[in-house]
């Protein structure tokens, strides 16, 4: 099959996406390993970094094996700061995946200072605001890991921010009970509001990451602006009102 591929352009790189994509790891470094010509790696629309970034969640018990394919891509000049269609790198899908292994691959590779200052994408993510990007796919509202925690502390030490507006994959729903509703993470309405991190957790409901990043501490100061507005003028308090009539029981039990 391989080589029946590699007469057709490709060589192993659709091989290895597929591979990627079903999370089979140990099948992508063997693939990686038989790679001849970089070139067969590399697509216009995206690269395989995109595609790792994406397709795998949070998790440590493939830690090591994500490490050895962010080493054969780097050995293969497989650029991870490449744009997409969105404009967007592969350290951001790491962050919307909470993939904290490969943020922190990612990161060493350039330091912290370089990733807190990457230029927004499109949709005006940065590698914080994208941390809160994918909250309304995640089920049972999970918790912020402690390796994600980690490495958003150490991003806003380097002056990253988490009082940023953002594009979000919602829009606000005007039926009574339903508090959003998904819209199309890949098309860019400029009419939509902008939403900060803080704002984005309550409405989509996640109690507990709102809690989160409202007791978040940098330098003994508070990290988020409880009265930061979204791009219409409206600050969390009264996105909470909006939402939850209960939103402030909620947020102390």
């Amino acid at each position: 099959m391989i080589n029946e591929l590699g007469t057709l352009g490709r060589g192993v790189g659709i091989a290895i996406e597929a591979a990627l994509k079903t999370e089979r790891l140990n099948l992508a470094i063997k693939l990686l390993k038989r790679v001849k010509q970089n070139k067969t790696l590399n697509t216009d629309k995206q690269t395989l970094f995109h595609i790792m970034a994406k397709e795998i969640n949070e998790n440590k018990c493939n830690q090591e094996l994500q490490q050895q394919i962010v080493k054969l891509l780097i050995e293969h000049e497989v650029n991870f700061l490449a744009l997409d269609s969105l404009k967007s790198n592969a350290i951001i899908y790491a962050a919307i995946n909470w993939n904290f292994v490969l943020c922190n691959e990612l990161t060493n590779l350039i330091g912290l200072n370089r990733v807190s200052n990457l230029e927004p994408d499109s949709l005006l993510r940065t590698p914080v605001s994208a941390i809160f990007w994918g909250i309304f796919d995640k089920k049972n509202f999970s918790e912020l890991p402690e390796e994600m925690q980690i490495w958003l502390t150490k991003l806003l030490e380097k002056s990253a921010q988490l009082n940023i507006q953002s594009y979000y994959p919602i829009s606000e729903a005007s039926y009574a009970g339903v508090r959003y509703v998904l819209s199309n993470p890949s098309t860019v309405n400029i009419s939509a509001p902008k939403y900060s991190p803080l704002i984005a957790s309550v409405i989509s409901g996640n109690y507990s990451l709102v809690k989160y990043l409202l007791n978040l501490k940098m330098n003994g100061s508070f990290a988020v602006d409880v009265n930061y507005a979204d791009s219409t003028g409206r600050t969390p308090l009264m996105h909470a009102v909006r939402l939850v009539p209960h939103f402030l029981f909620n947020l102390n039990t």
